[in-house]
């Protein structure tokens, strides 16, 4: 199968995929004793406290994707982009890192200016960023395929995408409409072999999350 992007571009299937590394010891021992052989399905779900710092896990499982040369999309609606590329390259010393990773910024066009930063953006320059407003889960979509087709065209067989997080997604989108996004992306990126994982806080919805409730 193959799915043409409104954009005019094809993307192909990515590699199968292997069972993830988190950096985390307790999750990574999780998704160890759910494999099928040897292999974890997509995306992957993360369920936590308001008071648990799940966007420190996310960034762990997309920074372990960069470490093993994967593609990385980094999908932002809590903080400006070059916090998060500030927040990751602290992990790193590798000059080529910019080129594996795309920023989608959901924060700038809802959200007011962070002056603080606006001196120091100088060394982070030659990321990619594309900016999209999360009001719109149709346009994120076609974002998210973009950016896809554009790791895939650089020569990366494999791409981790981290949506920090689909609390603040819901927050500002009609929920109805997440759902939507939801239902088609978790079929898309199974066909397609993309790791996507989803940080959310389990009291923001308004009905419990269960399989019942994507299906």
């Amino acid at each position: 199968l193959l799915h043409k992007l409104n954009i005019g571009k094809i993307i192909h299937p990515f590699n199968s995929v292997s069972i993830p590394n988190f950096g985390v010891p307790f999750l990574d021992e999780s998704l160890k004793s759910l494999a099928i052989d040897e292999k974890i399905y997509f995306p992957i779900l993360i369920i936590s406290d308001r008071n648990t710092p799940g966007f420190q896990i996310g960034q762990n499982f997309f920074t372990q994707g960069l470490l093993n040369n994967e593609g990385g999309i980094y999908i932002t609606f809590t903080r400006p982009w070059y916090i998060v590329a500030e927040q990751i390259t602290k992990q790193f010393n590798d000059p080529t890192l910019s080129k594996s990773l795309i920023t989608i910024d959901c924060y700038k066009t809802i959200y007011f200016k962070d002056v603080r930063y606006d001196q120091g953006l100088d060394k982070y320059r030659g990321f990619r960023v594309i900016n999209c407003d999360p009001r719109d889960p149709v346009e994120l979509k076609n974002v998210v395929n973009k950016a896809l087709y554009e790791l895939q065209s650089k020569g990366y067989k494999d791409v981790r995408i981290i949506y920090d997080s689909l609390s603040d997604f819901l927050s500002v989108a009609d929920e109805e409409l997440v759902v939507a996004y939801l239902k088609r992306s978790i079929v898309w990126e199974e066909i397609y072999g993309v790791k996507s994982v989803y940080l959310i806080w389990p009291d923001l919805l308004k009905e419990p999350i269960s399989d019942d409730y994507l299906a």
